[in-house]
């Protein structure tokens, strides 16, 4: 997996601005110090990690174009705003290109930016670090990282709020898995 994760850094100078692979290694270093307090795979959680933006910079034409070649479920939201294909890309590029198989981290990588109702420990610390991982900054910041280091579902479920009310108050379209991710928390704490 160490290996892996050189060759991932390898290709950043073809696909990534600057200030695209700044995020990701912020969002690394986050990750792995969430991995390490919840006692979760640092490698898988690396891989994911470095991945997940991986394809973000790629033009939205040529997004779709990787998805259509790759066999990538495409649904109605990401063929109206293709940026959205940049995770499934991604995931389906390193699973293509280094034998990456576990579902954990591929499903990570894919719905980053949505969340997925499906979401392990994995998937929860990536959505999470690439929200408040150490190179974002905005009001309330500290106190969600704070949150989300002492407690991870609670810190997932703070970052899924802040999500869907910066969509809201920004007029933007909720994605589906956001919803049904926020769902899915609230009806199993009322099950409780």
């Amino acid at each position: 997996m160490v290996r892996i994760s050189a060759q991932i850094i390898g290709l950043f100078d073809i696909l990534l601005t600057r200030e695209r692979k700044r995020h990701i290694f912020a969002v690394k270093d986050f990750a792995l110090k969430l991995a390490a307090i919840n006692k979760v795979n640092p490698f898988k959680v690396e891989i994911a990690a470095l991945s997940h933006d991986l394809f973000r910079d790629v033009p939205p034409n040529k997004l779709l174009k990787l998805a259509e070649l790759w066999e990538v479920d495409v649904n109605d939201e990401e063929r109206v705003h293709p940026v959205l294909l940049h995770g499934k890309v991604a995931a389906e590029f390193v699973r293509r290109r280094f034998g990456i198989n576990d579902a954990s981290v591929l499903i990570a990588i894919s719905h980053h930016t949505s969340s997925h109702p499906d979401f392990d420990e994995i998937g929860k610390i990536i959505t999470i670090a690439d929200t408040i991982g150490y190179d974002r900054d905005f009001d309330d910041i500290e106190k969600l990282r704070k949150i989300a280091i002492d407690d991870l579902e609670e810190g997932y479920l703070v970052v899924l709020a802040n999500r869907i009310k910066y969509y809201i108050e920004t007029r933007r379209f909720v994605l589906e898995n956001t919803v049904k991710s926020w769902n899915k928390i609230v009806e199993r704490r009322l099950a409780k």
